[in-house]
């Protein structure tokens, strides 16, 4: 992750930059990084307050606002799976991907339309339990400690 890439894509104001920066974000775990963007992030909040980021079933403003504060939690120490508490869109397939966490078990529940994980947190071994619900038109996740 390149700060300055981060801090350039805000200072555009341009809301599929800004969210595109967002995901860059989300999508790692670069503590070095994490240090050194935590200081512009008051600078990087007033911009998004001046943004009209748009969303309809989710605010994008809101993914944003989590991306930071996942910055300000990692810089005090905190694990990143404290960042998939009361979220409901991050798939624990993809981020065992991204080598956040690992897959221990999952089990289709045909009669709940749901899937069900077991997730060991690569940072921190704390072992979750995730329920994928697929009876929407996208499936979302309910994260919550095994």
């Amino acid at each position: 992750m390149r700060v300055r890439d981060i801090i350039a894509k805000f200072e555009s104001r341009d809301p599929h930059a800004i969210r595109k920066a967002t995901w860059v974000i989300l999508r790692s775990n670069d503590r070095d990084a994490f240090e050194e963007l935590r200081e512009h992030v008051p600078r990087l909040r007033a911009i998004l307050a001046s943004v009209d980021m748009g969303g309809m079933v989710r605010k994008n403003a809101d993914d944003t606002e989590l991306a930071f504060r996942y910055v300000e939690d990692t810089c005090r120490g905190v694990c990143r799976c404290r960042l998939y508490e009361g979220q409901n869109f991050f798939n624990p397939e993809t981020e065992a991907g991204y080598g956040f966490v690992h897959v221990l078990k999952s089990e289709v529940m045909r009669d709940l339309h749901e899937q069900h994980f077991l997730v060991q947190c690569d940072g921190c071994s704390r072992m979750l339990k995730v329920r994928e619900v697929h009876g929407w038109h996208v499936p979302w996740y309910e994260w919550m400690d095994a």
